[in-house]
């Protein structure tokens, strides 16, 4: 089984000189921790990933070893082939590590953070997965699209497990589809990036709305201290953070680009609209009716 995974697109590419040892190691536990429909072996993965953690007071040690557990989960959740159950299946390993209680440690960011219940250094190599391959001026090839989707699904699955963040990440990546007008340049590039929004919905949907609700009446600027304020798209005139209004815009938007004259493909108008109704059923869910009052 391991070797699946070492055959993984992005886990086969890893340059592992020097730690291979560690990584194979990091791999056994996670090999065993993914096997389905099977919470035991998720909590014996942990246990042993817990188990091999060096002392925290070896700071650059233990930093490094859990920089390379994650880094191997995102190269193995992101690889093109693999599966939503393969990315559900490290999501339960990761609430099974959080439950294993170690200590604090100092982490290269300059912060204090709890092994494993903060889950340090997970943001800051998962999330280098789902950045915009074209903000650079990258090509989005047919595997890259693949690893882009697969890395975002991941991370929406993350954002709904309460792990995870920074979460205005992902009102950028819903911005760039959503509030800007749809040209016939480059549509291909669009249509990905419309995708990765209803992924989003589908995901993470509920945190979103959640995280809405929970600003209501926060008023936000610029210098925001939480990090809170978040650029309007062009064709977006609510608050510049995740609110309601931007909430309510976005299922708003969906549909228009589902109809048909929005210069889409059917199956892209499909997704769009059941991305829509997906965020009608989260409002159901969540109890939630939005209102001018509460933007």
């Amino acid at each position: 089984m391991k070797a699946a995974y070492f055959n993984l697109e992005l886990v086969a590419s890893m340059d592992v000189t020097g730690r291979e040892a560690e990584i194979s190691n990091i791999l056994d536990a996670l090999t065993l921790g993914m096997q389905p429909a099977m919470l035991e072996s998720a909590e014996q993965a942990a246990c042993q990933l817990d188990f091999a953690c060096p002392p925290l007071e070896s700071n650059k040690e233990a930093s490094g070893y859990l920089w390379n557990i994650w880094e191997v989960m995102g190269n193995i959740a992101g690889s093109p082939s693999a599966t939503i159950e393969i990315q559900k299946r490290l999501v339960v390993v990761l609430k099974c590590l959080q439950k294993c209680a170690k200590g604090d440690l100092r982490t290269w960011s300059g912060g204090g953070e709890r092994v494993w219940a903060d889950l340090p250094l997970f943001t800051e190599v998962v999330y280098t997965f789902f950045n915009d391959p074209m903000q650079h001026g990258g090509e989005l090839t047919p595997e890259y699209e693949r690893i882009w989707r697969n890395a975002n699904t991941f991370a929406g699955l993350c954002l709904a497990a309460g792990f995870g963040g920074p979460h205005n990440q992902i009102v950028y990546a819903i911005r760039v589809a959503l509030e800007e007008p749809i040209t016939d340049s480059e549509m291909h590039k669009t249509e990905c990036r419309i995708l990765i929004a209803c992924d989003w919905i589908t995901h993470g949907g509920k945190a979103l709305l959640k995280w809405a609700q929970a600003n209501i009446g926060y008023i936000v600027d610029e210098n925001d201290p939480e990090g809170q304020y978040i650029d309007q798209g062009s064709l977006y005139h609510e608050p510049p953070t995740m609110c309601l209004g931007r909430w309510g815009y976005w299922q708003d938007r969906f549909m228009e680009i589902g109809k048909e004259g929005s210069g889409l493909g059917e199956d892209m108008r499909r997704a769009a609209r059941e991305a829509a109704e997906q965020m009608r059923v989260i409002e159901r869910e969540v109890g939630h009716t939005l209102s001018k009052s509460e933007v």
